[in-house]
């Protein structure tokens, strides 16, 4: 299960896009993973997992905006 605050960030496993959060990814191989997370002006958000058969794994991060920049014009 993978979720995000705030939710609707695009989930990347291995580099390969399979939905936006929350998400729910059923008959996933077993092993060593790079989930990545990406939500237009946020931050990316990437962690290594281990997937484990017969276990629930569950990522819940929370997303950081990204620093605002400020033009003035005289």
């Amino acid at each position: 299960n993978v979720r995000s605050l705030p939710e609707g960030a695009q989930v990347l496993v291995d580099g390969k896009s399979r939905g936006v959060t929350p998400l729910r990814l059923a008959d996933f191989p077993t092993g060593r993973d790079e989930i990545e997370l990406t939500l237009k002006n946020h931050k990316p958000w990437k962690q290594s997992v281990e997937i484990e058969d017969q276990k629930t794994t569950s990522l819940d991060p929370a997303l950081t905006e990204e620093d605002g920049a400020l033009a003035i014009l005289i």
